[in-house]
């Protein structure tokens, strides 16, 4: 199939515009519908000259491809949304959600204290490295993925039954 003879201006030509339909029925913006139509029209002819294409039926072809880069950049967009600003003076909490916060916490800093040694120093390393895959830190701590898991389980259950049980 590489170098078979395609012309694929004149399928662009034709079809085009059925791309750029297909990803504004998604609600994507006329530009970054065109952008992301351009886009997958480029990958179709990449890969039909690397031979990868086994039948290119159009508009078809080209709509799914699109619309693959599309969930993409949606994906893409999801992940890097600025969180709302939701900053929280201070002064506007009352002073009674301010107390049973600082006793939450002293609550939890109580049971996280009664953990193993060992277990605090998962748990501590686990959120300290957010970044790390449970497999990642489990090898840099040399243990199981299993035994890491299961530490970060009985550890956060100790935390949730000492904030739930008004006796500690």
């Amino acid at each position: 199939m590489p170098g078979s003879p395609f012309d694929w201006n004149d399928a662009i030509v034709r079809h085009g515009r059925q791309v750029v339909v297909a990803l504004l029925a998604r609600r994507f913006p006329l530009d970054q519908a065109h952008d992301l139509a351009q886009e997958a029209w480029s990958r179709l002819i990449s890969q039909h000259r690397e031979g990868r294409l086994k039948r290119i039926e159009l508009p078809g072809l080209a709509v799914r491809q699109a619309l693959f880069l599309a969930s993409d950049e949606r994906r893409l967009q999801a992940r890097t949304a600025p969180l709302p600003n939701t900053v929280i003076a201070l002064e506007d909490i009352s002073m009674e959600i301010r107390l049973l916060s600082k006793e939450q916490l002293t609550r939890a800093k109580q049971a996280f204290d009664t953990c193993s040694t060992r277990s605090r120093e998962v748990f501590q390393f686990v959120y300290d490295n957010p970044a790390l895959k449970h497999g990642e830190a489990a090898a840099k701590l040399g243990i199981s993925v299993q035994r890491l898991r299961q530490t970060l389980c009985e550890v956060r259950s100790h935390l949730r039954k000492s904030l739930e049980d008004d006796t500690l």
